[in-house]
Formats: C-alpha cells, structure tokens, sequence
C-alpha cells in the first residue's frame, strides 16, 4: 500500500494548497527506494522560483538525511542528524511556525530526533501543494520511493500528538482539531479526506506498508477485546523481579487503558509494553532496570521511569507506547559520577508527575549516617531537570518513600526504619523551593524491626492513604490509614488477618472513589481488598503457586474495569516467572451475571448488575463485595455461609434460603431487601432503607436475627421470629417493628411515627402470651403505639 514515485519517471503529485500562512504541521510517512536526493513535500507559488512555504527533501549530499525548511531569497532549514536507508518505512513530523522550524524523527532504534532551527522567512502568494517534487517555477528534484498517511493540521500539534504520530496512531484518532487534510494513500484508491484534489502521475505501491494502519506496538485507542487471564512477562528471573514497596511497576494509559506497560528485573529486555488487554507483549528494549525502578504516566501519554543507576544516582527515561523517547542522569551532567561524594550512594523512591511538571524523589545514604531525601523537579514534561530539593531533615536509619501528588504538589510519605514503632512522616512541596514536614506522623504496632513494606495512594477528596505490613500480637498482617494533609491519621485498622504472615502491600486509587490493596497472604496467596468508606471482603488474586511482590498500577482509569496486576511466582525449581494478570472490577452484567451452582465456594468482587445478579444455590460459602443493583441481586440458596460487603438495591436484594449463616455489611436498599429463610442466623449491619417499599428486613428467622443500624420505611422488621430479635438503631416508618416473636424482641433506639417525627427514645421488650403481644415499657413519660394499643 501507499504510493510510490518513480524520479525516472518524473511522478508526481500536485494540488490546490490548503495552507497560506504559518503555523501548520505536516505528518509523512515515508520510504526510499534509492538513495538519490528528492522532495517529499512542498508549498510553494508555482510562478517564483524563490517562495516555498514549506518542504521535506531528502539530502544524499549531506549525509542521507532529512531536511525541512522554508524559502524566499534565501533557505533556513533543519536536518536530521541519523542517516536513512533504503526500504524502511519512517515517519516525520514537522512543525512549521513564523520564527522556527522543528523536525521530530523516528528512528529505527525506537528513539524519536528533535531538531529545531529559525525560520523567519515570508514566503508570497504560495497556491500549490506537491507530493515527489519541488513544484515551483522550474519543477524538479523528484522523489524514488513511497509516501502514505500525509496529514496536514492549521496549527502546531503538541510534542505528544506528534510523537503519537511517529509511534504510528492514526491522524484520526490523535486528533480532528484544525486537521485539514488526510491522505492515508491505502486501499486501491487515493483518499483525499482533507477537501484537496489530487492530480498527477504515481503508482499505487502495492507493497507492505506498516504504516498505512496502526502498527502492532503502537498506541491502540479502540479497545480490543477483554483480557482472558494471565499471561507469563519473563521468565528465569529473580523473586525480587517485581519488587516495589512503595514504588510502581506496572501502568496502564489513562484514557486508552488496555494500553499497559510493566517493567522487570530480568536478564534482555526488561520493559514491555501491550495494547490490548495484556493478551500480547511487545518487548520495548534492555535498559538495566532493577528493583529499584519506578514509573509514572501523565495526562499526555507519556511513560516516565526513574531507576538506581550504577554510579549511586538517578537515571530518568521517557517513552511513548513502544518507543523510547531518551534518558537524562537526574542527579549530575555525567552518569559516570556520583552525585554524592565517595561512599554514598543514592536510590530512586518514588516519582509523580501533574501535567508537565515531574518529581523524582532520591533517598540518599550517607556515609555519615544523616540520609537525605532529595526531589528533583522538572517543568517541561522530563525534557529538563532545573531545580533539586531536599526535606531538611536527615534520618539516622532506613527509610523509604513514597511519593503522591496532594493539591497540585508533591508529597512525600517517609517510612522511618526503627527497632520497633516504626514511623510514617508526611512532608509537601511548598511550592516555592523546599518542602513542609506535616506534624502528625502513624507509628506501626510492632515492637521488633520490620522491613519498611508499605504503599502509598492520594483519592480525588485529597486523602492520602498508606497501607503497611506490621506485626500485631505476634502475626503480621496488613494494615491501613488515611489523612488529610494538616489533619490527624486515622486509627490504624487491619485488613489480612488470615495466617501468620501477611506481606508486601501495595495500593492504587481509581478515580471512582476506590482504593484497591493487594498483598501476599501466608499461602504465598495474591490477594486484593478494595476500600470505599471501609474495606471489602479478602478476594484472591492467584493461588497457582507462591507468589510475591504483587504491583497495582498507582492511578487506574476511571473508564476502566480491568486493572493489570504484575507478580512475580516461584516455579519450584529456584527460578521464577513474572505474570501479568487483571483485577475485575465489574464482574458482568446483565441477566444472570453471576448464575448457576457452586459445589464450593462462590466470589464476587465489584459490581453485580442485571436480574439475578447473583443466584442459584452455593453448597460451600457464599462471598460478595461490592455493588448489588437488580432484581433478585442475591438469590437461591445457600447450604454453607453467605456473607456480603456490598450495597445491595432493588426487589428481594438479598433473598432465598440460607441454611447456615447470613451476614450482612452493607447498605440495603429496596422492597424485601433482606428478605426469606435463615435457618441458623442472620446478622445485618448496616443502614437498611426505602421512603416507599415495605418489608426492608423480613421473612423468617428460625434462629436468632440481629440488626445494628438505621431501619426506614414501613414494616422495617416484620414477620415470625422463633428465637430472639434484637434490633440497635433508628427505626422510622409505620410498623417499624411488626409481626411476632416467638422469643424476646429488644428494641433500644429511637422511635420515630410514619411522618419520620421522632417519639422518643424507647427500649421495649415483647413477649409473646397466647395469640396476642404484651408489652412492657421499661422507659415511660413517651407516647408508643404497638398494633393499635395506647401505653402510657
């Protein structure tokens, strides 16, 4: 595909301009079939022979290079400084503007050139474009080889639509704004998308031509099929491949998430990159990264990786899909330096980016013992590094750090290393040129040294979130707190009690309003909890064999429900494979999301939704977290236990036959909310409402039925009770309370009538006596009405 120009044969194209005055970008794709000089691309008035608005020639004499540039009396221009050879298909992006010029490369090294030159020239009465030759006064100069997806924009296109360009996404999909012409050249006919009338003499290159489509590797921006299940990234590593502890591994593109890249510790290549779903990997290139490695993604596209080089500082690289971008040593001009001073070595700790502006935080050990933390800063999207920061304090022993972005500036969680009561400290950019220490600090309940394992995330609210392993009454678990900066840490609260060794968290906030915590529980298990005003239930991630330092991507798309999650697995042999596997956040929808019979047990993480979200019958236990919407959203019949973390709303949420247990933690909304047969006992925490439907909590409890929280509309608790009910809360609506009990019915909270005005506070004991319900009132001087009896 394309269309190739045979200079012998002087072909060429030519058309009506669709430009006049500057800026405008020009994109090519382009391809040589000699090595002879020739015009790719030019504007010019074909009566001068002195007034080219813009060109893209290939120049032998110069060294088989490109030039880009503008004429009137005198030439300015731009040249590549890689040589091009014949039979490989390059992009070029050129941006031409008043006063300069600038040329973007892609190289065939993956590595994209930039260069930049003055223009200043004013071209007059240009009329015509050409494609293969000058097309001037006195037309010559004619291209040998092939040319497809031109595409011309009214305007300068940032760096990162034009390097989305040069990694081979389609013009369409970078972006429509002032995009006035489009020619892929692909198919059996020449589009002319832009408007422009092409004529001329060519020939339609029935060759390959990648770059007519999207490449394999490039950036896809539709999605692709959903992810299928895991899939081996390296093999023959070491188990601390994907160490990160509080750093990042794995990513996906915020806008375009099934593009994901995910870096190793590994012998060859070491970064991958995919884009679709994790089903293939592209391997991006061998840079030397270690466990130290971290990485970051901006609101542009671009992939950022800071990591421990050999010299004790910080290297810095930039990538876009699957090219690479270039490298800057962050801590001094010469990566053959130590930046600080004999004996002292400095190590990556994190990095975050908000728009252009990037930081790279650098944990200095001392020779002296006074570690350091240093930030360097970059304005311009990593393509500099200006200015260095430090915290001002210095730490005696261990730490680490962890990096958030908190109001539009840096924060830095600091992991303090101690015998025992290890510390977490906050500090943030100031904005100006140091950082503020935050005076509230958590302390870890262990009193024996622990291993600084935690991971640090920041929600849309500002709240800054920090789980760790810690050690508790001899078993270690996981465990969790937040803050606002300025305010206190809440208490801690421990999310994997499990076993006796739970390990090496980490944390990731999707922009939903969720945390999701993976970590390692004492069966070598990847496990993963999920927090949104309190944590879910435990879900296992992969129990195939043991496994270790599970990575969550540290910013997940709010349009995504499927989050990669990178591990490394023991293969028995004293080798390990690293494995990118998914977290589903929705389970499915529709009909029957979750239907059928399980002889064991049953697991739903995320969102249910559709009739009968959940149903049929579980012989073993029955686990859900997350959101229940539809009809029937638990129903059928559980033989073992069920129990649900979820906020469950629609006709009969929760309804059926539970056999054994049934506990619930959640927010029920809904006719019938809770609603059938518990045989043993059923317990519901949480707020159960509806202003309109009846029956909120009802059916029958042969055992014993316990509810802790808020009760609203008519009939909130009805039906047969054959043991004890036992009801702590608010309870509002007509018959708050109905029905008989068979037992001892105790009612402590507040009585409110069907206009939701409160009565009074009432504790209420039922008996049954006969057929009828006597009532005593232990609390009088209130007014209470119970099936239509007056006590004073």
């Amino acid at each position: 595909m394309g269309i190739q120009f045979d200079a012998g044969s002087s072909q060429y194209i030519d058309s009506s301009t669709p430009v006049t005055g500057y800026p405008f970008t020009v994109a090519l794709s382009f391809k040589l079939d000699s090595l002879s000089d020739g015009t790719l691309f030019c504007i010019a008035n074909t009566s001068q022979s002195a007034d080219w608005l813009g060109y893209i020639y290939f120049n032998h004499g110069e060294g088989n290079v490109i030039e880009a540039g503008a004429r009137d009396s005198v030439i300015n221009n731009v040249r590549s400084t890689g040589t091009i050879a014949t039979g490989v298909w390059r992009r070029v992006v050129i941006i031409f503007e008043a006063d300069d010029t600038t040329l973007r490369l892609m190289g065939t090294d993956g590595e994209i050139e930039v260069v930049s030159g003055s223009n200043g020239l004013t071209p007059d009465n240009v009329n015509q474009l050409a494609l293969g030759r000058f097309n001037d006064s006195s037309p010559g100069s004619y291209f040998d080889g092939s040319l497809a997806q031109l595409a011309i924009w009214d305007r300068v296109l940032t760096p990162a639509e034009a390097d989305a360009y040069l990694a081979g996404v389609d013009p369409q999909n970078i972006s429509t704004t002032d995009l006035i012409v489009h020619c892929p050249f692909a198919g059996d006919i020449i589009d002319d998308e832009g408007g422009i009338t092409l004529s001329g003499t060519y020939t339609l290159n029935s060759g390959d031509n990648p770059t007519s489509g999207t490449p394999d590797d490039a950036l896809k921006t539709t999605e692709p099929a959903t992810p299928t299940g895991r899939v081996p990234l390296a093999t023959d590593v070491t188990d601390d491949a994907t160490l990160a502890l509080p750093r990042y591994k794995i990513i996906p593109h915020q806008t375009y998430p099934w593009n994901i890249w995910a870096v190793v510790q590994a012998t060859g290549n070491d970064i991958f990159f995919s884009n679709d779903w994790g089903a293939t990997w592209h391997p991006v290139g061998d840079f030397d990264f270690n466990y130290h490695t971290t990485v970051w993604i901006d609101s542009a596209g671009y992939l950022h990786t800071a990591d421990r080089n050999g010299a004790g500082g910080i290297t810095y690289r930039k990538f876009f899909a699957s090219v690479y971008l270039g490298a800057h040593h962050v801590s001094a001009d010469d990566a053959a330096l130590n930046p600080w001073g004999a004996g002292n070595t400095g190590s990556c700790g994190g990095m975050v980016a908000d728009g252009t502006n990037l930081w790279i935080s650098d944990r200095v050990v001392s020779q002296s013992g006074a570690d350091l933390i240093y930030v360097h800063y970059s304005g311009d999207n990593g393509e500099t590094f200006t200015a260095t920061y430090n915290t001002g304090d210095t730490f005696d022993t261990e730490h680490r750090v962890g990096m958030v972005v908190a109001d539009g500036r840096p924060a830095l969680v600091v992991y303090e290393q101690r015998t025992g009561g290890c510390r977490f400290y906050l500090y943030r950019w100031d904005g100006v040129d140091s950082f503020d220490a935050d005076t509230d600090y958590i302390t870890t309940a262990s009193s024996d040294a622990l291993t600084r394992q935690f991971g640090a995330t920041i929600d849309s609210d500002g709240t800054i979130h920090v789980v760790w392993a810690d050690q508790v009454d001899g078993t270690y678990v996981i465990r969790h707190a937040h803050k606002t900066w300025g305010n206190s840490w809440s208490s801690p609260v421990t999310l994997a009690t499990p076993g006796t060794f739970n390990s090496e968290p980490a944390i990731g906030y999707q922009d939903d309003g969720v945390v999701y915590c993976l970590y390692v529980n004492s069966d070598g298990d990847i496990c993963r909890r999920s927090y949104d005003a309190g944590w879910s239930a435990e879900v296992i991630v992969n129990d195939s064999a043991p496994s270790g330092h599970p990575n969550v991507a540290p910013v997940l798309p709010s349009n995504a429900d499927y989050f990669p999650v990178l591990y490394t697995e023991d293969d028995g042999d004293s080798t390990y494979t690293t494995y990118v596997d998914f977290i589903y956040r929705t389970e499915g929808g529709g009909s029957g999301a979750i239907s059928g019979t399980s002889e064991g047990t049953s697991t739903a993480s995320g969102t249910l939704t559709g009739t009968g979200a959940l149903s049929g019958a579980s012989e073993g236990a029955s686990v859900l977290s997350g959101v229940l919407t539809g009809t029937g959203s638990l129903s059928g019949s559980a033989y073992g236990l069920a129990t649900v973390s979820a906020i469950l709303s629609g006709t009969g949420s929760l309804s059926g036959s539970a056999a054994g247990t049934c506990d619930i933690t959640a927010l029920l909304f809904g006719v019938g909310s809770l609603n059938g047969l518990s045989e043993g006992s059923c317990i519901a925490s949480g707020t159960l409402h509806n202003a309109a439907p009846t029956g909120n909590l009802q059916g029958v409890a042969a055992g014993s039925s316990v509810v802790t929280g808020t009760l609203q509309a008519k009939g909130a608790l009805s039906g047969l009770s054959a043991g004890t009910v036992t009801i702590t809360g608010t309870l509002s609506g007509v018959g708050a309370l109905s029905g008989q009990a068979a037992g001892v019915a105790t009612l402590t909270g507040t009585l409110r009538d069907g206009a939701n005005i409160p009565i009074g506070e009432i504790t209420i004991e039922f008996t049954r006596q006969g057929t009828g319900i006597a009532c005593s009132v232990l609390r009088t001087g209130i007014t209470a009405s119970v099936r239509g009896r007056n006590l004073n």
